[in-house]
């Protein structure tokens, strides 16, 4: 299922992001997202349970390809499991 809209001049996508707790996890997780004229995290949400972690970021580009990479760079994070595209 593809979860990109438009707003504006940008596409906005939002990832749901499941993996194992540890220290700088959700660091990490922002970090794989690149922060330049192109592409811009809108928002991050993590919640805990001690040892997985689920969250949501909300990412905006101008650049559909820059938007497909970004999944491939959030699973090479340390204690991914899984990342989908969600509404």
């Amino acid at each position: 299922m593809k979860a990109t809209h438009p707003t504006e001049d940008w596409l906005q996508t939002v990832f749901q992001v499941i993996g194992f707790e540890r220290l700088a996890f959700v660091s990490d997780v922002a970090e794989a997202v690149p922060q330049d004229e192109t592409c811009r995290l809108a928002e991050l949400r993590f919640e805990s349970d001690g040892v997985r972690v689920s969250g949501q970021l909300t990412v905006r580009s101008s650049d559909n390809r820059q938007l497909s990479g970004i999944t491939r760079r959030l699973l090479a994070v340390r204690g991914v499991v899984s990342v989908n595209e969600i509404q």
